[in-house]
Protein backbone atom coordinates (compact mmCIF):
# COMPACT_ATOMS: atom_id res chain seq x y z
CA UNK A 1 0.00 0.00 0.00
CA UNK A 2 1.65 3.27 -1.09
CA UNK A 3 0.63 6.15 1.15
CA UNK A 4 1.47 9.94 0.67
CA UNK A 5 2.23 12.35 3.66
CA UNK A 6 1.44 16.04 3.55
CA UNK A 7 5.15 16.48 4.36
CA UNK A 8 5.55 14.78 0.91
CA UNK A 9 6.92 11.40 2.32
CA UNK A 10 5.71 8.33 0.64
CA UNK A 11 5.32 5.40 3.08
CA UNK A 12 4.85 1.94 1.38
CA UNK A 13 3.18 -0.62 3.78
CA UNK A 14 3.52 -4.12 2.46
CA UNK A 15 2.42 -7.77 2.92
CA UNK A 16 1.67 -11.17 2.48
CA UNK A 17 -1.63 -13.32 2.27
CA UNK A 18 -1.05 -17.33 1.91
CA UNK A 19 -4.03 -19.53 1.44
CA UNK A 20 -3.14 -23.41 2.05
CA UNK A 21 -4.95 -26.26 1.68
CA UNK A 22 -2.92 -28.95 3.14
CA UNK A 23 -4.35 -32.99 2.44
CA UNK A 24 -4.60 -35.15 5.07
CA UNK A 25 -1.72 -37.94 5.47
CA UNK A 26 -2.40 -40.77 3.21
CA UNK A 27 -2.30 -44.47 4.56
CA UNK A 28 -1.77 -46.52 1.33
CA UNK A 29 -3.28 -49.41 2.93
CA UNK A 30 -6.62 -47.63 3.16
CA UNK A 31 -6.61 -45.79 0.16
CA UNK A 32 -4.62 -48.66 -2.15
CA UNK A 33 -2.77 -46.25 -3.84
CA UNK A 34 -0.18 -47.84 -6.90
CA UNK A 35 2.16 -45.69 -9.45
CA UNK A 36 2.31 -41.99 -9.76
CA UNK A 37 -0.36 -41.75 -6.81
CA UNK A 38 1.93 -43.74 -4.66
CA UNK A 39 4.31 -41.59 -5.52
CA UNK A 40 2.29 -37.83 -4.80
CA UNK A 41 0.81 -39.51 -1.29
CA UNK A 42 4.38 -40.28 -0.44
CA UNK A 43 5.46 -36.71 -1.06
CA UNK A 44 2.36 -35.39 0.63
CA UNK A 45 3.37 -37.45 3.77
CA UNK A 46 6.73 -36.14 3.59
CA UNK A 47 5.65 -32.74 3.86
CA UNK A 48 3.51 -32.97 6.12
CA UNK A 49 5.46 -35.29 8.66
CA UNK A 50 8.24 -32.05 8.22
CA UNK A 51 5.73 -29.70 8.65
CA UNK A 52 4.70 -31.03 12.40
CA UNK A 53 8.50 -31.29 12.81
CA UNK A 54 8.75 -27.72 11.96
CA UNK A 55 5.73 -26.80 14.28
CA UNK A 56 6.92 -29.41 17.00
CA UNK A 57 10.48 -27.50 17.28
CA UNK A 58 8.77 -23.89 17.32
CA UNK A 59 6.63 -24.77 19.85
CA UNK A 60 9.16 -26.41 21.93
CA UNK A 61 11.46 -23.39 21.21
CA UNK A 62 8.66 -20.92 22.19
CA UNK A 63 8.35 -22.99 25.82
CA UNK A 64 12.19 -23.56 26.41
CA UNK A 65 13.57 -20.03 26.16
CA UNK A 66 16.77 -20.75 27.37
CA UNK A 67 18.13 -22.64 23.86
CA UNK A 68 16.98 -22.03 20.42
CA UNK A 69 16.77 -24.73 18.07
CA UNK A 70 17.59 -24.41 14.54
CA UNK A 71 14.33 -24.47 12.55
CA UNK A 72 14.75 -26.79 9.25
CA UNK A 73 12.84 -24.83 7.13
CA UNK A 74 14.08 -25.97 4.16
CA UNK A 75 13.57 -29.39 4.65
CA UNK A 76 10.40 -29.36 2.32
CA UNK A 77 8.92 -26.72 -0.23
CA UNK A 78 6.25 -26.37 1.94
CA UNK A 79 7.78 -25.54 4.83
CA UNK A 80 10.11 -23.09 2.70
CA UNK A 81 6.92 -21.53 1.58
CA UNK A 82 5.22 -20.81 5.19
CA UNK A 83 8.14 -19.67 6.35
CA UNK A 84 7.18 -16.22 7.80
CA UNK A 85 3.29 -17.90 8.51
CA UNK A 86 4.69 -20.52 10.80
CA UNK A 87 7.52 -18.81 13.12
CA UNK A 88 8.18 -15.31 11.42
CA UNK A 89 6.54 -11.86 11.05
CA UNK A 90 2.80 -13.13 10.30
CA UNK A 91 -0.74 -13.26 12.10
CA UNK A 92 -1.53 -16.61 11.71
CA UNK A 93 -4.72 -18.65 11.50
CA UNK A 94 -4.93 -21.97 11.34
CA UNK A 95 -8.16 -24.17 11.13
CA UNK A 96 -7.73 -27.91 11.36
CA UNK A 97 -10.64 -30.29 10.37
CA UNK A 98 -11.63 -33.44 11.76
CA UNK A 99 -13.65 -36.33 11.35
CA UNK A 100 -15.74 -37.46 13.55
CA UNK A 101 -15.84 -41.45 11.93
CA UNK A 102 -14.61 -43.95 14.98
CA UNK A 103 -12.80 -45.37 11.99
CA UNK A 104 -10.46 -42.23 11.38
CA UNK A 105 -9.92 -42.24 15.41
CA UNK A 106 -5.93 -42.38 14.66
CA UNK A 107 -5.91 -39.27 12.17
CA UNK A 108 -8.37 -37.33 14.67
CA UNK A 109 -6.17 -37.16 17.62
CA UNK A 110 -2.99 -37.03 15.55
CA UNK A 111 -4.75 -33.59 13.95
CA UNK A 112 -5.70 -32.65 17.15
CA UNK A 113 -1.82 -32.96 18.70
CA UNK A 114 -0.65 -30.99 15.54
CA UNK A 115 -3.27 -28.44 16.38
CA UNK A 116 -2.31 -28.07 20.13
CA UNK A 117 1.52 -27.84 19.32
CA UNK A 118 0.60 -25.36 16.47
CA UNK A 119 -1.33 -23.26 18.79
CA UNK A 120 1.62 -23.02 21.31
CA UNK A 121 4.02 -21.00 18.67
CA UNK A 122 4.07 -17.15 19.03
CA UNK A 123 4.89 -15.10 16.02
CA UNK A 124 5.77 -11.00 16.66
CA UNK A 125 4.05 -9.41 13.89
CA UNK A 126 4.89 -5.76 12.72
CA UNK A 127 3.80 -3.81 10.46
CA UNK A 128 6.57 -3.71 7.35
CA UNK A 129 6.80 -0.21 6.53
CA UNK A 130 9.08 1.75 4.37
CA UNK A 131 9.57 5.51 3.56
CA UNK A 132 11.22 7.29 0.82
CA UNK A 133 12.47 10.09 3.15
CA UNK A 134 16.41 10.10 3.89
CA UNK A 135 14.79 11.00 7.64
CA UNK A 136 13.57 7.63 7.94
CA UNK A 137 16.92 5.43 6.50
CA UNK A 138 18.66 7.89 8.98
CA UNK A 139 16.50 7.16 11.86
CA UNK A 140 16.57 3.05 10.70
CA UNK A 141 20.45 3.01 10.26
CA UNK A 142 20.99 4.69 14.09
CA UNK A 143 18.35 2.25 15.66
CA UNK A 144 20.05 -0.65 14.03
CA UNK A 145 23.36 0.76 15.27
CA UNK A 146 22.52 1.16 18.46
CA UNK A 147 20.85 -2.05 18.79
CA UNK A 148 24.23 -3.54 17.74
CA UNK A 149 26.46 -1.66 20.01
CA UNK A 150 24.02 -2.23 22.60
CA UNK A 151 24.72 -6.41 21.82
CA UNK A 152 28.20 -5.99 21.37
CA UNK A 153 28.29 -4.46 24.86
CA UNK A 154 26.58 -6.37 26.94
CA UNK A 155 28.29 -9.20 25.09
CA UNK A 156 25.36 -11.20 23.59
CA UNK A 157 25.73 -12.69 20.24
CA UNK A 158 24.33 -9.76 17.44
CA UNK A 159 22.27 -11.30 15.53
CA UNK A 160 21.57 -8.47 13.02
CA UNK A 161 23.02 -8.69 9.24
CA UNK A 162 24.98 -6.38 8.89
CA UNK A 163 23.49 -5.89 5.09
CA UNK A 164 20.91 -4.33 6.98
CA UNK A 165 22.84 -2.02 7.72
CA UNK A 166 24.52 -0.95 4.75
CA UNK A 167 21.09 -1.43 3.01
CA UNK A 168 20.15 1.67 5.09
CA UNK A 169 23.15 3.01 4.75
CA UNK A 170 22.70 2.70 0.98
CA UNK A 171 19.38 4.35 1.22
CA UNK A 172 19.77 7.23 3.43
CA UNK A 173 22.80 8.52 0.89
CA UNK A 174 20.72 7.76 -2.24
CA UNK A 175 18.21 9.98 -0.78
CA UNK A 176 20.42 12.49 0.14
CA UNK A 177 21.50 12.96 -3.50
Amino acid sequence: MKQELESGEVLYKSSRFHIVDLAGSERTKDTGAEGIRLKEAGAINKSLAVLGQVIYDLSDSDTSKHHKKHIRYRESKLTHLLRDSLGGNSLTVMICNINPHCDALRETRSTLQFAQRAKNIKNKAVVNEESSSAEYWKAKYNELLNQQFNRMNSGASTTEKPLDLLRCKELMQALED
